[in-house]
């Protein structure tokens, strides 16, 4: 028998044998690596079956038009495979944005208004209506509406109004919105025509990205300033709330479970700490009146019923930081938050009229200046901290305290009603 190297081997290319094991063709000299282990085995089994010669050059020439035909079979049934598959269905019109992206929906995704992104540094959009609609009309009247709180109190939600007429701007067609900020927003142009004609065209858009925003606050005479930060997986989390499955986890007793300490709030704890250092001489309390000027300036007390659209909706604290402010609830929420991730023990205490929020922090009259409000639970005493105060330790508007132990309400001893929830 003959050894496997002194064999006769063909060359698939120029049909020459050739006896040895060679990777390249030693008469043609093409590469043989990738067939000389697949196509000779075949034409071996071939030959054996059918007693065909192989070697014959008709025999090699048959062999090359049934593996081409094969071949070709392949490939025409799968493009027509491909062809008749059906035409994936448009999840809405997207663009990419730095540190994010853009979904838009409404006229955003018809060829009636288009979206570019600037930069100059920070992003900027180009909203600009089709051409071919933009020159019927003689004016219109751009409106963009945000999800943004206003902190200026001016206009809530925020939106801003321009408008523009085609004998004074020969940009009537687009507008420019700066200082994007994530979230939604809808922008609306209403056109108007010499004739009367009027047309109104709306787009809806979600920025879906990091949020990174200035906070600038006064404390004890001096201005503070701090970056507040959420990545963008937290802002998709704030961006997909659902009320109706909020409300149902909205039980009293435990409203605690508000009470996190998510990379949002550990950011910011790490930053506040760090911004108070700087400036001023740390002890607990004063440490907790700081986070509570903090918030009762950066976060505006707002009805929920504007920012959720419900009567009561009860905020984890990263949403507070999203939205830049919130009701009593929320905002007590997020001081005890904020003081848990310090170290303190925390609870929330429900009154008549409001929630606050409550610590364990050791203090005294002297070094606030005067007698702060604890409340009892066991053997353990929390300190209010109250938003809408003028300080740690104090209710606000409508309460008062008989010696730091009684909760007066409207000149009435209110102590019995009072809840304290802790941790």
């Amino acid at each position: 028998m003959k050894d496997k190297k002194d064999a006769a081997v063909f060359c698939p290319f120029c049909g020459k044998g050739y006896t040895g094991d060679f990777n390249i063709c030693p008469k043609c000299g093409q590469n043989l690596k990738p067939y000389k282990d697949d196509l000779n085995p075949i034409l071996n089994k071939i030959q054996d079956a059918t007693n065909i010669d192989m070697k014959s050059t008709g025999a090699k020439i048959a062999t090359t038009v049934i593996v081409f035909l094969a071949v070709f079979t392949t490939c025409f049934a799968l493009i027509s495979v491909i062809d008749n598959m059906p035409e994936p269905v448009p999840e809405g019109y997207v663009i990419n944005v730095t540190n994010g992206y853009i979904a838009l929906d409404g006229d955003f995704a018809t060829d009636a208004m288009s979206v570019t992104p600037l930069y100059e540094p920070d992003l900027k959009l180009k909203i600009e209506l089709n051409q071919s609609m933009t020159s019927k009309f003689s004016k219109i009247v751009w409106v963009l509406k945000t999800d943004e709180y206003n902190v200026s109190g001016d206009k809530n939600p925020f939106y801003l109004t321009v408008t523009k007429e085609k004998s004074k701007d020969t940009s009537m067609g687009s507008v420019t919105w700066g200082s994007v900020r994530v979230g939604g927003f809808t922008i609306t142009a209403s056109c108007y025509s010499g004739s009367g004609l009027t047309e109104i065209y709306e787009g809806y858009g979600t920025y879906h990205g990091r949020l990174s925003y200035e906070s600038v606050w006064t404390y004890e005479g001096i201005e503070n300033r701090m970056e507040i930060t959420m990545t963008s997986e937290a802002v998709d989390e704030c961006l997909a709330y659902d009320v109706n499955d909020r409300m149902n986890k909205q039980k009293t007793s435990d409203m605690t479970a508000f009470i996190t300490n998510d990379s949002t709030i550990s950011n910011l704890n790490s930053k506040l700490r760090s911004t108070f250092s700087k400036n001023y001489e740390y002890t607990d309390s004063k440490y907790a009146d700081y986070v509570l000027s903090f918030i009762s300036s950066c976060f505006k007390n707002e009805y929920d019923s504007f920012l959720y659209g419900v009567q009561d909706y009860w905020a984890y604290p990263s949403e507070t930081v999203f939205k830049g402010c919130g009701d009593d609830e929320d905002r007590a929420i997020l001081f005890s938050s904020l003081m848990k991730a310090a170290g303190f023990k925390t609870g929330l205490l429900v009154l008549p009229d409001r929630t606050v929020s409550a610590a364990i922090i050791v203090t005294d009259s002297k070094e606030l200046g005067y007698t702060p409000l604890y409340v009892k639970k066991g053997s353990e005493s929390y300190l209010v901290a109250d938003a809408d105060s003028g300080g740690i330790g104090l209710l606000g508007a409508g309460y008062s305290t008989e010696s730091g132990k009684s909760i007066i309400y409207n000149g009435m001893n209110v102590t019995p009603l009072c809840h304290l929830i802790t941790c």
